[in-house]
């Protein structure tokens, strides 16, 4: 039995030596070629073809059982690079991750109200630096980051004000007093959010801080640049062109009724185009200047994806990214035994599926 018992204990010890080498050895590697003007939480930078990956550690991550990973894959690669590595028991990376100029800026859930924002050098070994403590919202610029912190004021109200941190001296500066929710993107050189009391888009110059506001009554998911003169809003049934200076606004998609074709808080415009999804995972693209749009991609009519929602229990995170829409898809496999499987779904924009990686599901 000590024989075992001590065969075991060396099998660990060198499964365990193994793990903590290639946790150096993977950040060794990482070499992120690119540099962005923008980032924010929860997108992928439409200008690379990386995504940050969440795992979950388990026995066979000895000594890392338990806790999460955080990888960056490399679609075009196919290769993943472990960014970090959080062992504490019962807590997890959370959604509100981003990478920006080498680095990676990343929230752990389980803290209560607001977040704990870190950012670490993808190279570094560690937890990482502390840049934000119960903050809400955030976006990242060249310089600074932008974010919402709960406020209480005297009438017992929350105050989401805006507020700015330089990365570099850590200088923190409030911006705007209101009370702004929902939104918070930086987008060529513009602050978008959105003022629940008054119902207004705000759009914010960055250099000089001057507000072009336009009235919206309905809760937006996404607000973003279109050029000097419009910017678009997308809420749960409606895809909305402003005119900053007239405030005039054009319908794109209007009134959208049925539950499962309601929008998507993920989005990208490029080259005059609105690249966008609703809950069913139908992808489209947009003409934002004629509303013409096309379906690119489509769950329930492609044969290589269609039975991972046929339950209609799933919950997929879409990013869209250079050349691929990316969707880490977790959903029920067989209702009876309430399974749970992951996968990673590579399209090009043609609609065509690239790769499909399995996961060890998340939920």
């Amino acid at each position: 039995m000590k024989s075992i018992l001590k065969i075991a204990a060396i099998i660990c010890t060198i499964f365990g030596i193994f793990n903590l080498c290639l946790f150096f050895i993977q950040k060794a590697r990482i070499n992120f070629h690119h540099t962005a003007e923008y980032t924010n939480m929860s997108e992928s930078y439409s200008k690379t073809n990386y995504v940050l990956v969440r795992k979950k550690n388990s026995i066979r991550n000895f000594p890392f059982v338990f806790g999460e990973r955080l990888y960056l894959y490399d679609i075009g690669k196919d290769r993943e690079y472990l960014i970090s590595n959080y062992v504490r028991p019962f807590y997890t990376y959370g959604d509100m991750l981003a990478v920006h100029n080498n680095k990676v800026f990343y929230n752990v859930s389980g803290e209560g109200p607001g977040i704990e924002l870190y950012s670490k050098k993808l190279r570094d070994i560690g937890m990482g630096q502390k840049i934000l403590d119960q903050a809400g919202l955030y976006t990242v610029s060249s310089n600074n980051i932008y974010y919402l912190k709960n406020q209480e004021t005297t009438y017992k109200e929350e105050q989401n004000f805006l507020y700015k941190k330089n990365l570099k001296n850590g200088k923190t500066k409030t911006i705007l007093k209101e009370n702004l929710s929902n939104v918070l993107r930086f987008d060529n050189g513009f602050i978008y959010s959105w003022n629940r009391f008054s119902k207004e888009l705000l759009e914010i110059n960055e250099k000089n801080k001057t507000i072009v506001r336009c009235p919206a009554k309905e809760e937006p998911l996404w607000i973003g640049y279109v050029d000097p003169q419009y910017f678009l809003s997308i809420d749960e049934a409606n895809i909305v062109l402003y005119n900053k200076k007239t405030k005039h606004k054009k319908y794109l998609v209007k009134n959208i009724k049925k539950e499962k074709e309601l929008l998507n808080r993920k989005a990208k415009i490029e080259k005059d185009y609105l690249y966008y999804n609703n809950e069913n995972l139908d992808f489209y693209c947009l003409n934002v200047y004629t509303g013409d749009k096309q379906k690119i991609i489509s769950f329930s009519e492609n044969d290589e994806v269609k039975d991972s929602i046929k339950y209609n229990e799933y919950y997929a995170d879409v990013n869209y990214c250079n050349d691929y829409v990316v969707i880490d898809l977790n959903y029920v496999s067989n209702k009876k035994l309430n399974l749970m499987k992951r996968s990673l779904l590579v399209f090009d924009y043609n609609g065509k599926l690239v790769k499909n990686k399995k996961l060890k599901a998340l939920l």
